[in-house]
């Protein structure tokens, strides 16, 4: 529910709101190995999982270089 800023009152939002909100979202899920989901909103390429603490990455390729890194050293 948003507030609506003219008269104070609450604006309930449309089925097709809640869809569309939703389906946002989703683009920004990634599951975990434990199968959690991470949600990704800023600009980090991986994140703990709060359930299990492995890293989760936001796509293969990240995934990927990340590793890299990591066998190089």
């Amino acid at each position: 529910m948003d507030i609506d800023k003219n008269n104070d009152h609450f604006k309930h939002k449309t089925y097709n709101e809640i869809i569309k909100e939703h389906d946002t979202f989703q683009n920004y899920v990634v599951k975990c190995k434990c199968s959690h989901s991470v949600l990704f909103t800023g600009v980090k390429d991986r994140i703990l999982c709060t359930h299990c603490g492995h890293y989760v990455y936001k796509d293969k390729k990240t995934e990927l270089k990340y590793k890299l890194k990591e066998k190089m050293r």
